[in-house]
């Protein structure tokens, strides 16, 4: 865990899991810039694992470090740029899908980043996939939505199975990184946010004065947040509310069964139980 004010640090989980709304508290913090997604670090993945590219660089006899630390100032400069601005001290990237490229930004960032994930009991999760993705065809930007899409359909046993295969990514990445690592639970922060906000500021090295918890939660929704890349239905909301928890209670027996053979290990690896 830091002990001082981490220089990088990424807010991710699996899509529909709760980022953005973690996403509001951070960014309501007087010295912690959250902006909309990035997302262009998916494109710098895909650029430094060309072949082509990858001779380039070696016949300019640049090796893979060398790279990595150029590609890594690409990445931050318009992150610290975007803190800047805003007279910020921190700039956390909340990008869902980066859940998938963990090892490659670990490289990218020399094993300096530090990371928070957000976890979802998976059927809300999938409920929420299902519907928030209902149109996605093969046109659709997201890489990795569109792949899942491909590979498994938009049924809820279909968005159960991208469900299981984000969450054992992030579990494979804090399984060796442990230290690094910050694994918070929607349900958790949708009925004690305080405690939750508090033990992230302690993790990514920002001190807290007195009011600096309640006015977090306070502030989450009153404050003008930079739209952009991201999920606008927050935009509708003001304040925290326990209206997204348990949407599959009234489920019979069958489906969740059904379900929980896909997304059981992984669940109750996160402390989620079926009944």
């Amino acid at each position: 865990m830091p002990s001082s004010l981490a220089s990088a640090c990424f807010l991710t989980g699996c899509h529909r899991s709760g980022t953005t709304l973690l996403r509001y508290h951070l960014d309501s913090h007087p010295q912690i810039a959250c902006p909309p997604e990035s997302q262009f670090i998916n494109g710098l993945a895909r650029f430094a694992g060309d072949t082509q590219v990858r001779k380039g660089f070696l016949s300019l006899e640049l090796d893979d470090q060398q790279v990595a630390r150029l590609l890594r100032d690409v990445a931050e400069t318009p992150l610290k740029a975007y803190a800047a601005k805003h007279s910020k001290r921190l700039w956390i990237d909340k990008t869902p899908n980066y859940a998938r490229i963990l090892p490659f930004i670990d490289r990218l960032f020399q094993r300096d980043a530090i990371y928070i994930f957000v976890v979802r009991h998976p059927f809300d999760s999938i409920i929420s996939l299902r519907k928030f993705f209902a149109l996605v065809d093969e046109r659709y930007e997201d890489p990795y939505i569109r792949a899942s899409v491909a590979s498994h359909g938009k049924t809820l046993r279909g968005w159960a199975r991208y469900w299981r295969e984000v969450n054992e990514d992030i579990r494979d990445f804090t399984s060796t990184h442990a230290p690094r690592c910050l694994t918070i639970r929607y349900e958790d922060f949708v009925l004690t946010p305080a405690p939750i906000l508090s033990n992230i500021l302690n993790f990514i090295g920002v001190p807290r004065a007195g009011g600096d918890i309640e006015q977090l939660v306070c502030n989450a929704f009153a404050m003008r947040h930079q739209l952009g890349y991201g999920d606008t239905k927050i935009t509708a909301t003001n304040r925290i509310h326990h209206q997204s928890l348990k949407k599959w209670a009234d489920w019979d027996a069958a489906r969740k069964n059904d379900l929980w053979e896909i997304v059981g290990s992984m669940a109750n690896h996160l402390g989620y139980t079926l009944y």
